[in-house]
């Protein structure tokens, strides 16, 4: 993965680069045709032209590297909020997987792998969840049962004080 940004990073340097001195090149150019032209003709705007060439290709130069910036600085912004945008959807229940733009397939990988363990793991919780409860309603079940005999015991003992003494043993050692 480190390596992946490393190239990204690499290639956005190198579009970056090779874009402002493509925009240098072509101001450099304009430049040397608006000086040729502006020694051909003889009026107050040619040579107001010829004179500040210099100033109007500084001001070419920076306003196109700000908006070379702007738009290169644009795409990571946009990234950015694209993967914001991804990791909310990675606990949503549902079974779409998630799209995020070429640039980003590794890190839509890894997000579609961490929302497939969410939802894995969801379903493993629901499930025991489910087993707990069929064992507390089994064991309930089979603690029932003989709690209830026991209770019938006591219940005889405590309804019939006359009872013969050997009978009266006999259901205290049972109940025991």
């Amino acid at each position: 993965m480190v390596s992946m940004n490393h190239k990204i990073e690499k290639r956005f340097y190198t579009r970056l680069f090779v874009t402002m001195v493509c925009w240098a090149a072509v101001g450099v150019c304009v430049v040397l045709l608006l000086g040729l032209i502006t020694d051909h003709f003889n009026n107050p705007v040619a040579d107001w032209l010829a004179v500040r060439l210099d100033l109007i290709y500084v001001i070419y130069l920076i306003v196109g590297f700000l908006g070379i910036f702007h738009h290169f600085w644009q795409k990571p912004w946009g990234y950015l909020d694209e993967v914001v945008e991804a990791t909310e959807a990675v606990y949503e229940k549902d079974g779409r997987s998630i799209c995020l733009s070429t640039p980003l397939r590794d890190v839509e990988n890894h997000l579609n792998e961490i929302k497939q363990s969410v939802l894995s793991s969801e379903r493993e919780l629901a499930e025991a969840e489910g087993k707990k409860n069929e064992l507390v309603m089994y064991l309930a079940h089979d603690i029932r049962t003989p709690l209830t005999t026991v209770l019938g015991y006591l219940n005889l003992l405590d309804e019939a004080p006359d009872m013969p003494k050997e009978q009266r043993e006999k259901y205290v050692s049972i109940a025991l």
